[in-house]
């Protein structure tokens, strides 16, 4: 297996948008697998080879991200890597609460600053804090009105799928959202994000998941490869695992098209024999004459 993951000090490429998902097992450990694709509008063609949506950001967490504006995800990354003062040489256990505050600050900080370059700073306010309080006195209600309309219908494009573990080595996975809400997987156990997180779910809702990491990892890259049919999701894929000491692992890109001929000729298996004789003996085939 080969040992990958990008460090603080590696290029931080543009993310991009696609689905993800990742799973806490209970033999102490975390997959994760997401695409590398790019889009950039109807224009240019995407580019399904672009970056990774994955980032350590402590020794035992990390965040995974989708985004329909490429640029919004390293100021959120960033940020975090300044606020957990991150180091790969520093070992710092987090309680799940504060990672979930600091990601949700970061989140928000890009939120607040977006809308403000995009739409306020040309006013001369200093900030949104600013604006909402002297913003009705010095534009009138109605110019005032649309702005503050403006800025409850803003969206920064971008999704964050944030894993890992706790002190007590309790795995925890929980989704940030515009703009700024927090929801917990933690009790399903899973989730999926970008645009082909629907046909990703339904995948990994087909049958029970496995509880060792072997059998798991071909779920969600059955998941992955099924989410492929969105229009957004690159071929292009990662395979990354954290266990609880915040050791990480992850597979070859040989290995993963391996098994992606696997999976393909299972598709193409034909359908059971024994389903087809019963269904050949039923009314539906043997109409009434």
């Amino acid at each position: 297996m080969d040992e990958y993951y990008p460090r603080r000090g590696d290029t931080l490429q543009l993310p991009f948008k696609g689905r993800v998902a990742e799973l806490p097992i209970p033999n102490g450990h975390i997959v994760t697998v997401c695409d590398a694709r790019i889009s950039y509008g109807e224009a240019i063609a995407a580019a399904d080879d672009a970056a990774m949506k994955n980032r350590r950001i402590a020794q035992k967490w990390g965040v995974m991200f989708a985004a329909t504006d490429a640029t919004a995800f390293p100021p959120v990354v960033g940020s975090l890597y300044d606020s957990l003062q991150y180091s790969e040489n520093v070992e710092n256990d987090f309680h799940p609460e504060a990672i979930k505050e600091n990601v949700r600050a970061a989140y928000e900080k890009e939120f607040n600053e977006r809308f403000f370059r995009e739409h306020l700073a040309r006013f001369g306010f200093k900030d949104i804090a600013d604006f909402r309080q002297h913003g009705f006195g010095e534009m009138g209600d109605k110019i005032y009105a649309d702005y503050a309309k403006a800025l409850a219908k803003y969206d920064l494009g971008l999704e964050l799928l944030v894993y890992g573990f706790a002190k007590t080595g309790q795995p925890n996975l929980f989704e940030v959202v515009n703009p700024g809400s927090i929801s917990s997987h933690n009790l399903r156990g899973f989730a999926a994000i970008g645009s082909g997180s629907i046909m990703a779910l339904a995948a990994l809702n087909r049958k029970a998941l496995p509880a060792t990491i072997g059998p798991l990892i071909y779920r969600l890259l059955d998941a992955k490869f099924s989410s492929e049919t969105a229009h957004d999701v690159g071929k292009k894929t990662f395979v990354i695992t954290i266990d609880k000491a915040g050791k990480y692992g992850g597979m070859s890109q040989d290995y993963i098209e391996q098994i992606r001929a696997i999976w393909d000729r299972n598709l193409k298996a034909p359908e059971p024999a024994d389903a087809l004789e019963l269904i050949n003996k039923s009314g539906a085939v043997n109409l009434a004459s």
